[in-house]
């Protein structure tokens, strides 16, 4: 990435968005004839087989499923397959459906954030908060595109927006912590951690990874 440009990895952690995703098809509806074929669709994408996971998600569909969470766990497999074209095209139907699944659009955003298009990211971020209300990782991330983009007092507020949601002082430094890691800024990172090396919280692993 250029220098003084963040950029979020993101592939990584789409199972663990999957999993907590609040448009997970497990939550939608009772249980229904179309939840054999979304079984199927889940252990055809814990066997990495992209053919056959998005035939069942389809019988699903046929089945009676909603077609925007279908969308969306489609995009998400699709994103960490490596296949970031089908990706978008899903998680773009799943936004056009009624209703749709908010969580693609938020997708969509830290695929543009990747790919360094920040005022689009700024948008669609805006966009999910609007449609789901606020979130720490979310704000975040939203903090990073305003830093990208030279916001410093819009970063700074989205910063503490997350931090006061977050109820533990010590996963708020960590929050903090994170994103000063990605602005470059050192002085400000260590001293985010300073409260986590003394209460013998430094998760040196969780530093690296996303916020």
């Amino acid at each position: 990435a250029p220098r003084g440009v963040l950029k979020i990895g993101i592939d990584r952690h789409a199972a663990r968005r999957a999993m907590l995703e609040p448009y997970g098809l497990a939550e939608t509806l009772p249980p229904q004839a179309w939840r054999e074929f979304e079984k199927l669709a889940f252990e055809r994408q814990a066997e990495h087989n992209a053919e056959g996971s998005r035939a069942a998600w389809e019988k699903a569909i046929e089945a009676g499923a909603p077609r925007a969470p279908v969308d969306y766990q489609m995009g998400l497999f699709a994103r960490a397959s490596g296949d970031t074209a089908q990706a978008r095209r899903d998680f773009e139907q799943a936004l056009e459906e009624q209703p749709p699944a908010p969580g693609a659009g938020k997708e969509l955003a830290l695929m543009a954030l990747a790919d360094g298009r920040n005022a689009d990211a700024r948008a669609r971020l805006a966009n999910y908060l609007e449609a789901t209300g606020p979130d720490p990782d979310t704000l975040a991330s939203l903090a990073v595109v305003e830093t990208n983009l030279g916001n410093e007092a819009a970063a700074v507020a989205a910063v503490e927006s997350a931090r006061a949601l977050v109820g533990e002082t010590w996963r708020r430094a960590e929050l903090e912590a994170q994103i000063y890691a990605r602005a470059g800024n050192a002085a400000s990172t260590v001293s985010a951690l300073r409260p986590l090396e003394g209460q013998g919280r430094l998760n040196r692993y969780a530093l690296r990874a996303d916020p």
